[in-house]
């Protein structure tokens, strides 16, 4: 799901939203970013998660 926007609305930053209602905010990395033309899709990822805050984020490694 996206979670940030340009100005033009495209978006620039998403998080995975889990079946059990955690959200984890995705890296903006090479991979992370590979998945901002997955959004709104149902994808499995694989990655590296920690805690900033309350928020939760992933530094994805695989996903498919």
């Amino acid at each position: 799901m996206p979670v940030e926007w340009d100005e033009k609305g495209s978006a620039v930053a998403a998080a995975i939203s889990t079946e059990g209602g955690k959200d984890y905010y995705i890296d903006n990395d090479h991979k992370g970013l590979e998945l901002l033309d997955l959004l709104q899709e149902e994808v499995h990822a694989t990655g590296i998660v920690r805690e900033i805050g309350n928020k939760k984020r992933i530094t994805v490694l695989v996903y498919m």
